[in-house]
């Protein structure tokens, strides 16, 4: 079976390279034969995979020669980043329906939406696909407003959860504070003076995790006076960061990734996304769309150091349930 694979995918994003990784192992246990064209930032092949850039004509003539489209986890339908990106993936959708191949998507975060014309134009092209997986209730509360038929729909989880082995034991109360930052309009300023607050005022070392490409600018400063990581390098080469014992975490799968190793963590809420996933795993978080909130955000750290194995034991709760979940993503595939 030939299939396009469609995510934000070679944009040096660590989050969304593993999730491309495990859309192709899922789909490969369903279909252990399958040739991958793959949605890209440039055309090559490598790795037996051939990639196609995007806004390109070798994308329009895969989308004709594939069997199937797969949207293959992460939030590509809102228009918060952009409305351009949402109309290009409606476009993707729309070809491959008068092709007449199969669209499905998987692990799915649905909206947000900030015109009332994206919301309409989502739940008009949703009518059209074969099957859609959703990673939270949110969003399938949103599947539910718009009236998509339940034969259609399964609430599971991200793929990153998708047959993944979890810490049962826990992590020991370690010395160090992963810090996993993004772009972001208080970025800089405020984030050196937290960093050397937290460097003063707790036992923990911190370690930085830098994105590749834009987030590396950015976080240069940092790497004069803070231990720094590569969360891609982590994610890609399955690296383990002994004596972690918790995280202050924007990107939500750097909290993913704590979240299998049972590690407590502060979200810093960006994105309605990683606010929903802290209230799955009963953790604490702060907003960062409201001013600053230094103090709140020290206040939580210091519940967190002071009531550690109760975060460490809701995660552990929980995390079954929700790898059972991730495993419905292929439900869908019909």
């Amino acid at each position: 079976m030939k299939i396009l694979l469609v995510g934000y995918y070679g944009a040096q994003n660590a989050g969304d390279e593993w999730l491309l990784e495990k859309t192709k192992q899922l789909l490969t246990k369903r279909w252990p034969n399958n040739e991958y064209v793959i949605l890209h930032t440039k055309n090559l092949v490598q790795n037996g995979c051939r990639y196609v850039k995007k806004f390109s004509w070798n994308l329009i003539k895969s989308i004709y020669e594939v069997d199937a489209v797969v949207f293959g986890g992460g939030s590509v339908l809102q228009d918060v980043t952009s409305k351009k990106s949402l109309y290009f993936y409606f476009l993707i959708i729309w070809l491959a329906k008068l092709a007449g191949k199969k669209v499905w998507l998987i692990g799915q975060g649905m909206g947000p939406f900030m015109a009332w014309g994206s919301w309409w134009l989502v739940k008009q092209t949703l009518f059209l696909v074969d099957g859609i997986a959703v990673r939270d209730q949110e969003s399938s509360d949103l599947l539910k407003k718009m009236r998509i038929k339940p034969s259609k729909q399964v609430l599971a989880a991200d793929l990153a959860f998708w047959q993944a082995g979890f810490s049962k034991e826990g992590p020991r109360k370690g010395d160090k504070l992963m810090v996993s930052l993004r772009n972001y309009p208080i970025f800089l300023d405020n984030w050196l003076k937290l960093a050397e607050f937290f460097k003063k005022n707790t036992d923990k070392k911190l370690f930085f995790d830098v994105q590749r490409g834009e987030d590396q600018k950015k976080m240069f400063e940092f790497s004069k006076r803070m231990d720094i990581y590569d969360m891609q390098a982590v994610l890609e080469q399955s690296v383990e960061m002994p004596g972690v014992g918790m995280m202050l975490g924007m990107r939500y799968h750097a909290l993913v990734w704590a979240i299998l190793r049972r590690i407590p963590f502060l979200a810093l809420v960006y994105d309605d996304k990683v606010l929903a996933l802290a209230k799955e795993f009963g953790q604490e978080f702060v907003d960062l769309r409201k001013p600053m909130p230094a103090k709140e955000l020290f206040e939580k750290y210091e519940k967190i150091k002071n009531n550690y194995q109760d975060y460490v034991q809701k995660i552990g709760c929980k995390l079954p349930t929700i790898i059972a979940r991730a495993n419905l993503n292929e439900r869908v595939l019909n």
